[in-house]
């Protein structure tokens, strides 16, 4: 099968034509309509051969005989790679994008949460952004706030900014004085590592230690380098998906689909195959695995920091969405998140 790059002109414009107009109507396109719309000076004898070798490329399917085309799963995909290389969104909706996603707020999670939110109102689909890894977060610095007698919120402050906030519990408490000792401490290990490497450093001190202060911050250090939290997941707008003619006509389509967003683990592998994704890719329908509903389709594109991936965003949708329009608004919402 050849991608759109091995395409003549022609066959770009008839694959596009057939695609967009499958997207608004959902039908198979003819060839008397690709050439009623003037896209290609030709007859219509010389589209329909046009149209044919598209078939037989793999890029388009004829669902009954005698019918029009319709974009195979490998079409659609292919037309998704074309348009992520040479498609840019407009400064004005990079502007916006930055206005909407600027909650004023350094935490890691809210920006995220807030991230499927603009994603899901914007696209009119369902909003979805993987969190930062928390394992792989580089540290610049770190906080101690005594609560009470037994307990101290640890802030883990990442190299862009962000917060990382743990409860931990002290064995005995400590005075004021004590607790800057340890935070001091603990702030001079944790710099520049991620908290991977820094629980494997805690390990290697604890044994080491020879003042009292620095065995409980070691202590509290394992607790606020715990390794618990789940990779962060959030999908926002899946009601949009209730106008959805593939939706709203079998709603037990979205039933479904709610079902495996709330499980995740499912959810979860599928993005774990495309996460280093640095421009929009697309998953359509039989990529998403022999589990998921086969009309699904799905725009996604990394965030990073720097050369290190925080995580991925996207649309969830049905395969029959607007590409053309969920590429650049991916693609620029993961270049607002994304810290240089």
């Amino acid at each position: 099968m050849d991608g759109f790059d091995e395409l003549s002109e022609r066959e770009k414009l008839v694959m596009m034509f057939v695609i967009d107009d499958f997207i608004q109507r959902g039908e198979a396109v003819p060839s008397s309509a690709v050439a009623k719309s003037g896209i290609v000076d030709v007859s219509p004898a010389t589209i329909r051969n046009v149209m044919h070798g598209l078939e037989d490329r793999g890029l388009l399917a004829q669902p009954h005989t005698s019918a029009g085309r319709v974009p195979t799963a490998d079409g659609i995909r292919e037309y998704v790679s074309y348009l992520s290389n040479s498609t840019a969104a407009t400064n004005q909706l990079s502007n916006q994008l930055a206005i909407d996603l600027d909650g004023g707020s350094d935490d890691l999670e809210a920006e995220a949460r807030r991230a499927s939110g603009v994603l899901s109102e914007i696209s009119k689909m369902a909003g979805l952004v993987l969190g930062p890894e928390l394992n792989q977060i580089r540290l610049r610095d770190l906080k101690l706030v005594s609560l009470d007698a037994n307990r101290v919120l640890a802030i883990l402050v990442s190299d862009d900014g962000g917060r990382l906030e743990r409860v931990c519990e002290l064995d005995e408490p400590v005075d004021s004085s004590t607790l800057e000792r340890m935070q001091n401490y603990l702030g001079e290990l944790a710099r520049g590592k991620n908290l991977t490497e820094l629980r494997q450093l805690l390990r290697e001190q604890i044994d080491a230690a020879v003042k009292s202060y620095q065995t409980r911050a070691l202590k509290l250090g394992v607790q606020l380098a715990r390794e618990d939290e789940p990779t962060k997941l959030y999908v926002e707008g899946l009601f949009n998906l209730l106008e959805v003619e593939e939706f709203a006509s079998d709603v037990n389509k979205l039933k479904e689909l709610v079902k495996t967003v709330e499980e995740r683990e499912r959810l979860l592998e599928v993005l774990d195959k495309i996460w280093d994704s640095r421009s929009p890719v697309a998953l359509i329908g039989s990529d998403f695995g022999e589990s998921f509903d086969p009309d699904l389709g799905l725009v996604v594109c990394g965030y990073y920091q720097g050369d290190e991936q925080l995580g991925l965003v996207g649309v969830l949708g049905p395969m029959r969405m607007d590409y053309a329009r969920m590429i650049p608004l991916v693609d620029r919402v993961a270049r607002v998140l994304s810290k240089s």
